[in-house]
């Protein structure tokens, strides 16, 4: 337990530190430039919240240097992540349960990213929903927002949100979906599209930030019932992309409809966790070895890119299939060189074992005798 309070400049309640911590470690994370993790964190736990708490309370608190790695973008080549200290996560994580309940009722509900209640899914849920009220989108790419954003206005901002209540203005006949720096905004014609756009330079001018004229494009909603062709008629929000599709109501009639699937970036993205797995090259693995070591990651892609228009995901994802009956050719002498029997091999144990792997148990088993035929 943290020793008693004492009087200090500033007022922190220790049950917040507390609080943060639990945050904290429910979010997990790695180690940062200190090399601690939360375990090793948790080892000493009352003197490591105490010192922190004393150092914040004092005036004398001031974070360390993040850790910074490098992680692949979807386009190519790598962006920096900073990764902060556990002390550091704890100290920004009291902030964020301070002011996060008094911003909660200031921010857009059409704000979406890092809110507590609020997924990517509920972002997308509603893009598809006013896709099909709304001809015309204006899909924005904030040119390295985080990069270029200024400082000195940010904490302008800050300081008002936490000092004062107040609503944030937006174009009030425009609704949109915000993640973060990713934002879609429907219109009902091209000309409101293109005005909107206009302004909005206009206004990001004005906070020093700029929209990346290649990445930013009117797209046109294009369904059935929408006549007229325009040259962009697809969008990616969130790793879904949105564009015509055809669809099957509750009666059974097909139409051409506008919905999100998994985006080519997502999937270009997974085939590369894919190829990580070296499958080629574990002969020496069981198949339940090769289960509990994918299991996990398969189902967080079928839980966030299954969630709408399931089908392209549940097609893709049949190549984890075909990556299992390569491997068991080159394990089992009795398939080498035989890629269909090898197949025909995984078939039979499927059928045998549906839930062993994950994605088998939710609609991807393999079906197919000559996938290589």
């Amino acid at each position: 337990m943290m020793q008693h309070q004492v009087t200090k400049p500033f007022t922190i309640d220790k049950y917040l530190i507390m609080n943060a911590w639990k945050r904290v470690k429910e979010n997990k994370g790695s180690a940062g430039i200190d090399n601690v993790s939360t375990e090793d964190y948790e080892s000493n736990l009352g003197k490591n919240l105490y010192k922190l708490w004393n150092r914040m309370s004092s005036g004398s608190y001031f974070p360390e240097a993040v850790k910074l790695v490098d992680i692949p973008k979807p386009s190519g080549g790598t962006r920096p992540l900073g990764i902060p200290t556990v002390g550091d996560r704890i100290a920004q994580m009291s902030v964020v349960l301070l002011i996060e309940e008094r911003l909660e009722a200031i921010f857009h509900a059409d704000s979406y990213g890092y809110r507590p209640n609020r997924s990517a899914h509920d972002a997308i849920e509603k893009a598809r929903e006013r896709c099909w009220h709304y001809n015309w989108v204006l899909d924005m790419d904030i040119s390295k927002f985080f990069d270029t954003i200024d400082h000195d206005l940010l904490m302008k901002a800050v300081e008002r949100h936490v000092q004062e209540k107040w609503i944030l203005l937006y174009h009030p006949t425009i609704p949109f979906e915000r993640y973060a720096d990713d934002t879609i905004c429907h219109c009902y014609s091209l000309e409101e599209a293109q005005m909107l756009k206009a302004s909005i330079v206009e206004r990001f001018a004005a906070c020093k930030l700029r929209l990346n004229e290649e990445k930013t494009r009117i797209v046109y909603c294009k369904d059935g019932k929408r006549r007229g062709e325009y040259k962009e008629i697809t969008f990616d929000f969130l790793g879904y992309t949105f564009q015509p599709r055809g669809q099957r109501n509750k009666q059974g009639q097909v139409f051409n409809g506008y919905a999100p699937a998994i985006s080519r970036k997502s999937k270009k993205r997974i085939t590369e966790k894919m190829r990580g797995w070296h499958l080629n090259r574990r002969v020496q693995l069981k198949l339940s070895d090769i289960a509990v070591e994918i299991n996990a990651e398969v189902r967080g892609w079928m839980n966030y890119y299954g969630k709408f228009y399931g089908s392209q995901l549940k097609a893709f994802l049949q190549c984890i299939n075909l990556k299992l009956a390569r491997w068991a050719e080159r394990k089992y002498k009795r398939f080498r060189r035989k890629p269909n029997d090898a197949y025909k091999w995984l078939v039979r144990v499927a059928s045998k074992n549906p839930a062993l792997f994950y994605h088998w148990q939710h609609g991807v088993k393999p079906n197919r005798l000559k996938p290589f035929g």
